[in-house]
């Protein structure tokens, strides 16, 4: 399932096919930088969530909470990244949002969504019960 959007909050969890609560998600794509540079990265989540960019982790956003924005920082050359971005629920609300900032935004904090192109939205997502 393609799902570009990673601004979600209980009832789009739902509507992906997700349980109320204890529930794991995992979302892959590639995104695409046009002006090399440090990026920063952040999640917002309830509950955990960590965000990697070619594999390596650039924010660490785990642990039982509400929700809470984390952030990190990597330097990306021009051209098309993978990302990953897992996250859990274990009860109450669910949320996550993922933001990134740099060269390609002019320093503004943009939600994930806005760097993935047409050409890009080659994604998986899969949530599952635990």
């Amino acid at each position: 399932m393609v799902n570009p959007i990673l601004s979600l909050g209980h009832d789009e969890f739902k509507a992906l096919g997700c349980p109320d609560d204890r529930f794991a998600a995992v979302f892959t794509g590639r995104v695409q930088i046009y002006q090399a540079g440090s990026y920063d990265f952040f999640t917002l989540s309830d509950d955990g969530s960590h965000l990697f960019v070619d594999g390596s982790m650039v924010v660490d956003n785990g642990g039982l909470h509400g929700s809470e924005e984390k952030q990190g920082a990597v330097q990306l050359s021009a051209g098309f990244h993978n990302l990953k971005v897992d996250f859990f629920e274990n009860a109450g609300g669910a949320e996550l949002r993922v933001f990134y900032r740099g060269l390609d935004t002019r320093g503004e904090k943009l939600e994930i969504d806005a760097l993935l192109p047409p050409a890009s939205l080659e994604g998986e997502f899969r949530c599952s019960m635990y």
